[in-house]
């Protein structure tokens, strides 16, 4: 079986990039969550806020309340490393609130992304550049511990070839974990399904904090 971590380009795309706040203002808490962006193609409607009611666990959960470039440090197959991230709201499109997530340094492989807000959670409308069939839930709405859902899409890799992903994301449990940035208290969200390239399927899990 092939693990991926959450830096691997599939396990991005249907779960993000999550960073969390040092613990100095008490327990973080699903009203007080960690972090991640987007960007799309349909010309954007005049920029008014994100209405309360979508600022539900999920958008937070994702990080989206965060406009600050934050530094990501990294264990990459033994290799450390640092990349950045930015998220950026746009706006509305289509009705929705959306937002563009930008990386640079080392994540600059992972590309730029465009999500969309909904009632029932996050969704990534695009990944690397490229269009999704159909937008896919990255993180719903409510973080519930053992709340599960469904992706299935297809893309191209950097040598133009057709992948097909299908995956079941859970909620795990919490986790406590400790980074030079402070202790945080993290959700797990686990991924398992099946990659296919080439017309070859292999099973790809990963996690993220």
């Amino acid at each position: 079986m092939r693990k991926l971590t959450s830096l691997i380009i599939f396990a991005a795309l249907t779960l993000g990039l999550f960073a969390c706040q040092p613990e100095t203002e008490g327990k973080q808490t699903p009203d007080k969550p960690a972090t991640t962006g987007t960007t799309g193609t349909a010309t954007p409607e005049p920029k008014q806020e994100v209405p309360e009611n979508l600022k539900h666990e999920g958008y937070q959960y994702y990080g989206l309340a965060l406009a600050d470039e934050l530094t990501y440090d990294f264990d990459y197959n033994g290799s450390k490393r640092q990349g950045k991230q930015k998220q950026t709201y746009n706006g509305f499109t289509d009705g929705k609130p959306r937002f563009t997530i930008e990386r640079a340094e080392a994540l600059s492989n992972l590309g730029t992304d465009i999500l969309e807000i909904r009632e029932d959670g996050v969704y990534m409308v695009s990944s690397r550049e490229q269009v999704l069939e159909t937008p896919i839930l990255a993180l719903p709405a409510k973080m519930e511990i053992g709340k599960t859902w469904e992706v299935s899409q297809k893309l191209k890799d950097a040598q133009g070839n057709e992948v097909t992903l299908k995956a079941s994301n859970k909620i795990e449990k919490q986790e406590k974990v400790t980074t030079p940035a402070g202790a945080c208290d993290c959700l797990v969200v686990s991924m398992n399904g099946t990659l296919t390239v080439q017309g070859k399927t292999q099973k790809v899990s990963g996690k993220t904090w």
